[in-house]
């Protein structure tokens, strides 16, 4: 498990150009939260664009861990 964590990370890191990268997490009230507190001041900071993406399930980290196409860099 840790390992596939780690692949997720560092693996789609490489993929991502460096001004983008793509924030998973559980969406709803705590995805909006972390979007006004760390993800829209992070944007104007560094000029990175975050895409959001939902559902971060077991399924699918081990289907993209598997086939080696990882879409997610955080």
């Amino acid at each position: 498990m840790g390992i596939g964590v780690l692949s997720l990370v560092f693996g789609s890191a490489e993929s991502q150009a460096k001004d983008q990268m793509v924030f998973a997490s559980w969406g709803g009230t705590y995805q909006d939260a972390i979007r006004t507190a760390w993800i829209k001041p992070f944007q104007q900071k560094f000029g990175v664009e975050v895409t959001e993406d939902t559902s971060p399930e077991m399924a699918k980290i081990k289907a993209m861990v598997d086939t080696n196409t990882v879409t997610w860099t955080l």
